[in-house]
């Protein structure tokens, strides 16, 4: 149990239910979450997870049946208006006056946060110029490429200098280029502005080079949560260490009796060990060899990636 203080977000046993065909179908069941300040934390599930439904509820847009939650120290529920000011959302299909420019954009949303006009040229300066929008602020939101109207979508979401941000596909439809430049602003948000953002993205890599924390959610409740590695290991998705000898090895047996191993397969002079664990199983392989006087010519190590103990976990389930 995390620090009161420490927690952007802190749910406990939240449920939400919707009318449906003449009966009643919970999206979100008894759950629990923590989300700490100052981080990335990645929010995963398959469509109709219940993600979309939860952020709707954390932002105050939708009111939960049962549970109890606080977002800043705010209840969303009793104090709306006063959490609308220190939160924002960037969804990857945002869409706005299509005629107006970004900068009429930031300027009807700053107003909208009560900003002065003041402030708003002078959050909505420092944003085009941070986003690389300057050669593109005056031109009408429609004439503008998918990519830069994504950075469009962030800078009105970054307008009130939000203490928490909710992220919903940031770099949906991207190149690589310019979806690299986003995640890097987005690293460096946190960093210098000590910002909390709530990221959820079909792009699993993407979640797993961001963020710190992670929680899968599937059918309403969250079913795996921590850092990568932690994940992984809870899905018992195997990291697989590749070691290649100078000269044959013969007996493995005292390989395959290290804690942590899973099993080797021996191929001459290389073998592949599946181990879980993560480096400090890798260590006492690297040691135990050591011991045995077995020279390497190279070792290379494929940590399990998010993406296979996603899939695990949410197959684990059905």
């Amino acid at each position: 149990m995390s620090n009161v203080d420490e927690l952007a977000i802190n749910i406990n046993h939240l449920t939400k239910s919707f009318e449906q065909d003449g009966g009643s179908k919970k999206v979100i069941i008894d759950l629990s979450l923590e989300i700490k300040k100052n981080q990335i934390f990645g929010l995963l599930g398959q469509n109709g997870a219940g993600k979309t439904t939860l952020i709707y509820i954390l932002s105050g847009l939708l009111q939960a049946d049962k549970g109890v939650l606080k977002v800043l120290g705010c209840d969303p529920e009793k104090q709306r208006i006063e959490l609308a000011k220190k939160i924002n959302i960037c969804s990857g299909n945002s869409l706005f006056f299509y005629i107006f420019t970004a900068r009429e954009i930031l300027k009807y949303y700053g107003l909208l946060y009560g900003m002065s006009e003041k402030d708003i040229e002078t959050k909505s300066n420092q944003l085009i110029k941070e986003l690389g929008i300057e050669k593109f602020a005056n031109d009408q939101f429609h004439e503008l490429s998918t990519g830069m109207k994504q950075k469009v979508a962030l800078a009105k979401a970054l307008i009130n200098s939000p203490e928490l941000l909710f992220l919903d596909e940031p770099t949906l439809g991207l190149d690589v280029e310019v979806a690299k430049n986003i995640r890097q602003y987005l690293k460096n948000l946190v960093l210098k502005e000590k910002m909390t953002i709530v990221l959820t993205s079909h792009y699993l890599s993407e979640v797993e080079e961001l963020c710190n924390d992670i929680a899968i959610i599937h059918h309403g409740k969250i079913i795996a949560k921590g850092n990568v590695e932690q994940i992984t290991t809870s899905a018992n998705v195997d990291t697989t260490m590749i070691a290649k000898f100078e000269k044959i090895l013969g007996d493995t047996k005292f390989i395959e009796k290290i804690s942590g191993v899973r099993s080797v397969i021996v191929n001459e002079s290389e073998a592949i060990i599946y181990i879980s664990g993560g480096p400090s199983t890798v260590e006492r392989i690297l040691i135990a060899l050591k011991d045995k006087k077995v020279v390497l010519s190279h070792v290379e190590v494929r940590k399990a990636t998010l993406e296979e103990a996603f899939l695990r976990l949410i197959r684990s389930e059905e």
